[in-house]
Protein backbone atom coordinates (compact mmCIF):
# COMPACT_ATOMS: atom_id res chain seq x y z
CA UNK A 1 0.00 0.00 0.00
CA UNK A 2 1.22 3.31 -0.78
CA UNK A 3 1.00 6.58 1.72
CA UNK A 4 -1.35 9.10 0.40
CA UNK A 5 0.73 11.38 -2.50
CA UNK A 6 -0.92 15.08 -3.05
CA UNK A 7 -2.55 15.00 -6.65
CA UNK A 8 -6.17 15.28 -5.75
CA UNK A 9 -6.74 15.80 -9.00
CA UNK A 10 -6.21 12.41 -9.97
CA UNK A 11 -8.78 11.03 -7.49
CA UNK A 12 -11.83 10.86 -9.72
CA UNK A 13 -9.68 10.06 -12.63
CA UNK A 14 -8.91 6.27 -10.55
CA UNK A 15 -12.32 5.90 -9.79
CA UNK A 16 -13.31 6.19 -12.94
CA UNK A 17 -10.92 4.32 -14.42
CA UNK A 18 -12.14 1.30 -11.59
CA UNK A 19 -15.67 1.50 -12.79
CA UNK A 20 -14.94 1.56 -15.77
CA UNK A 21 -12.72 -2.11 -15.23
CA UNK A 22 -15.99 -3.39 -13.00
CA UNK A 23 -18.42 -2.90 -16.49
CA UNK A 24 -15.83 -5.30 -18.29
CA UNK A 25 -15.26 -7.62 -15.29
CA UNK A 26 -11.36 -6.63 -15.01
CA UNK A 27 -11.83 -6.94 -10.72
CA UNK A 28 -8.13 -6.95 -10.63
CA UNK A 29 -7.37 -3.75 -12.80
CA UNK A 30 -10.44 -2.05 -10.84
CA UNK A 31 -9.06 -3.08 -7.37
CA UNK A 32 -5.42 -1.44 -8.33
CA UNK A 33 -7.36 1.72 -9.51
CA UNK A 34 -9.36 1.59 -6.53
CA UNK A 35 -6.32 1.18 -4.15
CA UNK A 36 -4.50 4.20 -5.75
CA UNK A 37 -7.51 6.51 -4.92
CA UNK A 38 -7.45 5.68 -1.28
CA UNK A 39 -4.00 6.66 -1.64
CA UNK A 40 -4.80 10.18 -2.37
CA UNK A 41 -8.30 10.44 -0.45
CA UNK A 42 -9.53 8.02 2.18
CA UNK A 43 -13.43 7.29 1.52
CA UNK A 44 -14.79 4.52 3.51
CA UNK A 45 -17.56 3.85 0.78
CA UNK A 46 -14.79 3.39 -1.96
CA UNK A 47 -13.05 1.46 0.73
CA UNK A 48 -15.72 -0.96 1.32
CA UNK A 49 -15.75 -1.33 -2.44
CA UNK A 50 -11.95 -2.36 -2.59
CA UNK A 51 -12.21 -4.37 -0.13
CA UNK A 52 -15.37 -6.41 -1.53
CA UNK A 53 -13.66 -6.81 -4.67
CA UNK A 54 -10.55 -7.99 -2.70
CA UNK A 55 -12.71 -10.93 -0.96
CA UNK A 56 -14.46 -11.68 -4.35
CA UNK A 57 -10.80 -12.58 -5.45
CA UNK A 58 -10.10 -14.60 -2.14
CA UNK A 59 -7.53 -11.94 -1.43
CA UNK A 60 -8.35 -11.73 2.35
CA UNK A 61 -4.87 -10.96 3.47
CA UNK A 62 -4.78 -8.09 0.80
CA UNK A 63 -8.33 -6.92 2.04
CA UNK A 64 -7.22 -6.52 5.43
CA UNK A 65 -4.01 -4.73 4.57
CA UNK A 66 -6.53 -2.48 2.97
CA UNK A 67 -8.23 -1.95 6.25
CA UNK A 68 -5.56 -1.57 8.25
CA UNK A 69 -3.64 1.04 5.96
CA UNK A 70 -6.35 2.98 5.46
CA UNK A 71 -8.56 2.79 8.65
CA UNK A 72 -6.24 2.18 11.08
CA UNK A 73 -8.49 3.76 13.82
CA UNK A 74 -10.59 0.80 13.26
CA UNK A 75 -8.72 -1.22 15.82
CA UNK A 76 -9.62 1.42 18.76
CA UNK A 77 -13.45 2.42 17.99
CA UNK A 78 -16.09 0.96 19.04
CA UNK A 79 -18.54 2.13 16.34
CA UNK A 80 -20.46 -0.67 14.59
CA UNK A 81 -20.60 0.78 11.11
CA UNK A 82 -20.36 -1.51 7.83
CA UNK A 83 -16.94 -0.96 7.63
CA UNK A 84 -16.55 -2.34 11.27
CA UNK A 85 -18.24 -5.15 10.07
CA UNK A 86 -16.08 -6.02 7.65
CA UNK A 87 -13.08 -5.60 9.58
CA UNK A 88 -14.44 -8.20 12.10
CA UNK A 89 -15.29 -10.49 9.36
CA UNK A 90 -11.57 -10.62 7.10
CA UNK A 91 -10.12 -10.83 11.15
CA UNK A 92 -12.83 -13.99 11.56
CA UNK A 93 -12.25 -15.28 7.93
CA UNK A 94 -8.38 -15.23 8.12
CA UNK A 95 -8.56 -16.84 11.41
CA UNK A 96 -7.10 -13.96 13.68
CA UNK A 97 -9.44 -15.26 15.88
CA UNK A 98 -8.16 -13.25 19.17
CA UNK A 99 -8.22 -10.42 17.38
CA UNK A 100 -12.06 -10.59 15.78
CA UNK A 101 -13.37 -11.65 19.64
CA UNK A 102 -11.26 -8.95 21.06
CA UNK A 103 -13.44 -6.29 18.04
CA UNK A 104 -16.57 -7.63 19.24
CA UNK A 105 -15.80 -7.37 23.03
CA UNK A 106 -15.33 -3.82 22.09
CA UNK A 107 -18.49 -3.41 20.46
CA UNK A 108 -20.51 -5.69 22.56
CA UNK A 109 -23.07 -3.03 24.21
CA UNK A 110 -23.65 -1.95 20.55
CA UNK A 111 -23.73 -4.61 18.49
CA UNK A 112 -25.67 -6.74 20.08
CA UNK A 113 -28.42 -4.86 19.03
CA UNK A 114 -27.76 -5.03 15.35
CA UNK A 115 -28.84 -7.82 13.27
CA UNK A 116 -25.10 -8.31 12.40
CA UNK A 117 -24.33 -9.76 15.82
CA UNK A 118 -26.03 -12.98 15.32
CA UNK A 119 -24.36 -13.71 12.05
CA UNK A 120 -21.26 -12.53 13.38
CA UNK A 121 -21.18 -14.75 16.70
CA UNK A 122 -22.53 -17.98 14.50
CA UNK A 123 -19.14 -17.19 11.29
CA UNK A 124 -17.19 -16.53 14.66
CA UNK A 125 -17.90 -20.15 16.41
CA UNK A 126 -18.01 -22.38 12.85
CA UNK A 127 -14.48 -20.90 12.15
CA UNK A 128 -13.29 -21.07 15.76
CA UNK A 129 -14.33 -24.86 15.59
CA UNK A 130 -12.97 -25.54 11.89
CA UNK A 131 -9.56 -24.04 12.79
CA UNK A 132 -9.63 -26.12 16.27
CA UNK A 133 -10.35 -29.72 14.29
CA UNK A 134 -7.64 -28.75 11.43
CA UNK A 135 -5.21 -28.11 14.08
CA UNK A 136 -5.64 -31.40 15.76
CA UNK A 137 -5.80 -33.18 12.38
CA UNK A 138 -2.83 -31.65 11.99
CA UNK A 139 -1.39 -32.39 15.85
CA UNK A 140 -2.50 -36.17 15.23
CA UNK A 141 -1.23 -36.45 11.68
CA UNK A 142 2.21 -35.73 13.15
CA UNK A 143 2.24 -37.49 16.20
CA UNK A 144 1.65 -40.19 13.58
CA UNK A 145 4.45 -39.68 11.76
CA UNK A 146 6.58 -39.44 15.51
CA UNK A 147 5.73 -42.83 15.97
CA UNK A 148 6.66 -44.17 12.91
CA UNK A 149 9.76 -42.75 12.96
CA UNK A 150 9.87 -43.95 15.95
CA UNK A 151 10.45 -47.38 15.05
CA UNK A 152 13.50 -47.33 13.54
CA UNK A 153 15.12 -44.06 15.24
CA UNK A 154 17.88 -46.27 16.47
CA UNK A 155 18.95 -47.17 13.19
CA UNK A 156 19.58 -43.22 12.07
CA UNK A 157 22.25 -40.53 12.56
CA UNK A 158 23.11 -39.19 15.79
CA UNK A 159 21.90 -36.14 14.43
CA UNK A 160 18.38 -37.42 13.82
CA UNK A 161 17.76 -38.89 16.62
CA UNK A 162 18.70 -35.59 18.53
CA UNK A 163 15.84 -34.00 16.00
CA UNK A 164 13.62 -36.72 16.64
CA UNK A 165 13.92 -36.56 20.50
CA UNK A 166 13.20 -33.31 20.33
CA UNK A 167 9.58 -33.65 18.82
CA UNK A 168 8.75 -36.43 21.64
CA UNK A 169 7.07 -33.60 24.01
CA UNK A 170 4.05 -33.76 21.45
CA UNK A 171 3.21 -37.28 21.99
CA UNK A 172 0.33 -37.80 24.13
CA UNK A 173 1.69 -40.01 27.12
CA UNK A 174 -0.26 -42.62 26.63
CA UNK A 175 1.98 -43.01 22.97
CA UNK A 176 4.95 -41.95 24.85
CA UNK A 177 5.26 -44.21 27.67
CA UNK A 178 5.71 -47.53 25.52
CA UNK A 179 7.70 -45.56 22.70
CA UNK A 180 9.89 -44.59 25.87
CA UNK A 181 10.50 -47.95 27.39
CA UNK A 182 11.77 -49.42 24.31
CA UNK A 183 14.22 -46.41 23.59
CA UNK A 184 15.80 -46.59 27.42
CA UNK A 185 16.67 -49.60 26.88
CA UNK A 186 18.29 -49.43 23.20
CA UNK A 187 21.17 -47.78 21.54
CA UNK A 188 20.10 -44.37 21.92
CA UNK A 189 23.10 -41.73 22.60
CA UNK A 190 22.92 -41.46 26.54
CA UNK A 191 22.07 -37.87 26.37
CA UNK A 192 19.24 -37.95 24.74
CA UNK A 193 17.86 -40.77 27.27
CA UNK A 194 18.34 -38.15 29.74
CA UNK A 195 15.82 -35.89 27.74
CA UNK A 196 13.42 -38.83 27.56
CA UNK A 197 13.97 -39.38 31.25
CA UNK A 198 13.09 -35.85 32.32
CA UNK A 199 10.20 -35.75 29.83
CA UNK A 200 8.92 -38.40 31.59
CA UNK A 201 9.11 -37.13 35.01
CA UNK A 202 7.10 -34.29 33.23
CA UNK A 203 4.50 -36.19 32.64
CA UNK A 204 4.28 -37.49 36.09
CA UNK A 205 4.72 -41.10 34.77
CA UNK A 206 5.00 -43.44 38.73
CA UNK A 207 5.76 -46.73 36.80
CA UNK A 208 9.48 -48.99 37.35
CA UNK A 209 11.11 -48.47 34.10
CA UNK A 210 14.45 -50.09 32.93
CA UNK A 211 17.08 -47.93 32.20
CA UNK A 212 20.68 -48.81 30.02
CA UNK A 213 23.75 -46.45 29.99
CA UNK A 214 26.27 -47.90 28.33
CA UNK A 215 27.25 -50.66 31.16
CA UNK A 216 24.93 -49.85 33.75
CA UNK A 217 21.47 -51.29 33.44
CA UNK A 218 18.69 -50.87 35.94
CA UNK A 219 14.93 -50.94 36.38
CA UNK A 220 14.07 -47.00 38.26
CA UNK A 221 11.47 -46.06 39.84
CA UNK A 222 10.21 -43.04 38.74
CA UNK A 223 7.79 -42.35 41.48
CA UNK A 224 10.76 -41.56 43.55
CA UNK A 225 13.84 -40.73 41.00
CA UNK A 226 14.59 -36.78 41.20
CA UNK A 227 15.40 -34.83 38.01
CA UNK A 228 18.92 -34.55 37.54
CA UNK A 229 19.79 -31.07 39.00
CA UNK A 230 18.26 -32.28 42.50
CA UNK A 231 19.48 -35.57 42.86
CA UNK A 232 21.84 -35.90 45.53
CA UNK A 233 25.24 -36.71 43.94
CA UNK A 234 24.70 -33.52 41.45
CA UNK A 235 23.67 -31.37 44.31
CA UNK A 236 27.28 -32.68 46.49
CA UNK A 237 28.67 -31.53 43.21
CA UNK A 238 27.36 -27.50 43.23
CA UNK A 239 28.36 -27.70 47.15
CA UNK A 240 31.98 -28.70 46.39
CA UNK A 241 32.83 -27.61 42.56
CA UNK A 242 33.82 -24.43 41.64
CA UNK A 243 32.99 -24.99 37.75
CA UNK A 244 30.09 -27.03 37.25
CA UNK A 245 29.37 -27.26 33.52
CA UNK A 246 31.67 -30.16 32.77
CA UNK A 247 29.89 -31.76 35.73
CA UNK A 248 27.02 -30.99 34.83
CA UNK A 249 27.47 -33.18 31.22
CA UNK A 250 29.12 -35.59 32.65
CA UNK A 251 26.37 -36.29 35.22
CA UNK A 252 23.79 -35.70 32.11
CA UNK A 253 25.14 -38.47 30.14
CA UNK A 254 25.17 -41.22 33.20
CA UNK A 255 21.92 -40.12 34.80
CA UNK A 256 20.76 -41.86 37.22
CA UNK A 257 23.95 -43.92 37.43
CA UNK A 258 26.30 -40.71 38.39
CA UNK A 259 27.21 -42.25 42.24
CA UNK A 260 27.98 -45.81 40.16
CA UNK A 261 29.97 -44.29 37.44
CA UNK A 262 31.74 -41.44 39.10
CA UNK A 263 31.85 -43.25 43.05
CA UNK A 264 32.02 -39.52 44.44
CA UNK A 265 32.92 -36.04 43.89
CA UNK A 266 36.48 -35.79 44.98
CA UNK A 267 37.66 -38.84 42.39
CA UNK A 268 35.53 -37.20 39.45
CA UNK A 269 37.50 -33.87 40.22
CA UNK A 270 41.14 -36.11 40.48
CA UNK A 271 39.96 -38.33 37.44
CA UNK A 272 39.11 -35.70 35.23
CA UNK A 273 42.23 -33.63 35.44
CA UNK A 274 44.54 -34.00 32.27
CA UNK A 275 47.49 -35.81 33.35
CA UNK A 276 44.84 -38.24 35.21
CA UNK A 277 43.41 -39.54 31.87
CA UNK A 278 46.04 -39.38 29.82
CA UNK A 279 47.92 -41.79 32.10
CA UNK A 280 45.12 -43.98 34.70
CA UNK A 281 44.07 -47.15 33.38
CA UNK A 282 40.96 -47.41 36.08
CA UNK A 283 37.51 -48.15 35.36
CA UNK A 284 36.23 -44.35 36.28
CA UNK A 285 38.85 -43.07 34.47
CA UNK A 286 37.88 -45.43 31.57
CA UNK A 287 34.38 -44.18 32.34
CA UNK A 288 35.25 -40.53 32.02
CA UNK A 289 37.08 -40.61 28.58
CA UNK A 290 34.30 -42.65 26.99
CA UNK A 291 31.60 -39.70 28.11
CA UNK A 292 33.95 -37.49 26.91
CA UNK A 293 33.96 -38.76 23.23
CA UNK A 294 30.41 -39.65 23.49
CA UNK A 295 29.99 -35.61 24.08
CA UNK A 296 32.35 -34.42 21.41
CA UNK A 297 29.62 -36.62 18.83
CA UNK A 298 26.59 -34.80 20.62
CA UNK A 299 28.03 -31.48 21.36
CA UNK A 300 29.48 -31.18 17.22
CA UNK A 301 26.44 -31.65 15.27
Amino acid sequence: MNPPVPFPKNYHTYLEKAMQALEVGNTQLATECLEKALSIQVDVDVLCLCVTLLKDRNQLEEALVCVRTYQPMLFESSKVEPIDIELITLLIETERLDQAREQMKQRSLLLENKSEYQQLQTMFEEKFAQVERQKEAEKAAKQQAILLEGKHIEDQSTLQQLHFVKQLPELQTKDLLPLSKRLLIGPLHPLLKTEIIHLLLERGVKEWIPITKKSYQKEIDFSTLMPLEYSSFFQEGLEKLSQTETFFLHCAYVYPFEREAFHSIEEWERDTSEETLLNDASELSQNIRTVEADLDLLTHL
